[in-house]
Order: C-alpha cells, then structure tokens, then sequence
C-alpha cells in the first residue's frame, strides 16, 4: 500500500494557495525528497517576486486562486488565518469532489473550514514548521469528518517524507502549533545566544553559531534515542562544582524555564484568539 501511495503521489497535481515562506518550506521539501514532481506543483502568490521563487525550483506559479483549485487533486491552504475565510469563499464554487484540501491556517478549527467549503468536501488540518525544508520538521495533522482512509495515508506519507507525522485530536494542534511551530524561532534565538556568548569569550562567530547548532541537534537526538528524561541526561553532565551548574544556575536564576513556559501559553493563547469563531 506504501509504494502504491507513493506512486499515485508522483503522478498527483499539488497546489499551494499562498506561497509564502511556509508553502515554499514544504514544497521544496516534498520535491528535495522526490515524494512530488516539481513541475506537478502549481501556486499562487500576490507578487511577481513570490511567483519567481516556484518558478526558480521549477514549478509553476499563478495569481489565480481559483486555478489551483481546478488543476490540483490535493491543494494546501497556506494563507494568513485572517485571509482564509475570504479565501473559501472566493474558491468554494470550483470546489468539486476530486479535492483534498490541507490547511495550515493557525487557529483556524477543521468546522470553520467545512462550513465555508461545500458539504462533503474533504480537509485536513495541518500545524507544520518550517524544518520540512531540509526533511526535519514536526507536523501534527487531523483529518476532517469527510476525509477517507485512502486521504489519511496519503497525507501522512506526503507529509512524512519532510517531517515526523502525527495523527492527534483536534484539541491538540493548538498546542502542537506552540510547542513545535513556534518554538523553532525561540530555538534560533537559544542558538545565537549561545553563539554571542562564545563569540563574547573568544571564538569565531561562524565556529561558534555551527557548533552551538550541532550541540541542540545532539542534544534532542539524546532524548529521542535514549528515552530518558531530559532532567536526567541534564544531571549526567552536571559535575559538581563544575562549569555547566554554574551556566544553569545563571540560566535559572534569568528564569530560564519559566520563560519557555510563559512562552509556550502566550503562542497557544494568541492561536485560539485567531479562531474566526472567536470574533
């Protein structure tokens, strides 16, 4: 069944609406990953400036919402939430039963979207980050009412190819969408803080930003593989008396963890306020 999704996916017409940093993070991830062809992908943008950078990887680019929908078998709806129900209503009447649409509209629940789109149509949400363009994202999905079982391995295999995939309870992409979507910024910061502080003390900016980077990526690939909490793989390299208590006591008493929760709240907060229902 796996080979014959794939197959069928290398034939597939695949559209973006909107064709933003995010679109554009999934899609070359899709192509890098040979899961898609990329003069099977079409989509639309406001700018000429946008459009080039689908034309630049070899697919196609329009400013007709309408046609991306016609030409496409699955089409991800990548607009700014506050755009998508303006969105809906501009498509709905090219919508037909062929469509599998994919939204990753933060804030935006799975009910808004069934009812702006005709009866029956068959969506997907969608929170991923924008690591799905080097393959590494973390994209959690839940599939509408109307979505079949054939939709849900499609979706999961398109979407495994640049990411870990998981099948959650609505309820949880807003959350999912602050700890994963959001987090990647904060994460940037963690490294170029890092970085400054290396840099502060001695090293060469470019040395410091790639080894302080390579650190974080060692340091999640330990807790994914060895299953241990990330307090104890913590303790296993704080020696007492040593340097790395003394940067844990500085980075706790800067509230340090505190932050990362605040954070967290804050984005999962402001993602229920986008909601259209909540207006």
């Amino acid at each position: 069944m796996a080979q014959e999704v794939a197959d069928a996916l290398l034939e597939c017409k695949v559209g973006f609406i909107g064709g933003g940093k995010m679109a554009q993070a999934m899609a070359k991830g899709f192509i890098s990953s040979k899961i898609l062809k990329a003069s099977n992908v079409l989509a639309s943008a406001r700018t000429e400036e946008t459009l080039s950078k689908w034309t630049d990887i070899g697919s196609h680019g329009t400013r007709d919402n309408c046609r991306v929908v016609q030409e496409c078998d699955i089409v991800f709806l990548c607009v700014k939430p506050y755009l998508l129900g303006k969105l809906l209503e501009e498509i709905k009447h090219v919508v037909t039963e062929k469509q599998l649409f994919v939204s990753v509209a933060a804030g935006v629940p799975l009910e808004f979207m069934e009812e702006a789109l005709p009866k029956g149509s068959r969506i997907v949400r969608t929170i991923p980050n924008t690591p799905c363009l080097v393959q590494s994202g973390v994209i959690a999905y839940t599939p509408g009412g109307c979505c079949t079982s054939t939709d849900v391995k499609v979706v999961h295999h398109l979407l495994s190819s640049v990411a870990s995939a998981e099948n959650v309870p609505e309820p949880q992409i807003d959350i999912i969408s602050s700890l994963c979507g959001s987090s990647v910024a904060w994460f940037y910061m963690m490294i170029e803080g890092a970085s400054d502080g290396a840099v502060k003390v001695g090293l060469p900016r470019k040395l410091a930003t790639e080894l302080a980077a390579r650190a974080m990526v060692g340091a999640g690939n330990m807790v994914l593989k060895t299953g241990k909490h990330p307090g104890e793989l913590k303790d296993e390299v704080t020696s007492p008396a040593g340097s790395t208590i003394v940067g844990i006591h500085s980075l706790e008493r800067d509230g340090m963890r505190g932050s990362f929760m605040s954070a967290v709240e804050a984005a999962f907060l402001r993602n229920k306020e986008m909601n259209p229902k909540s207006k």
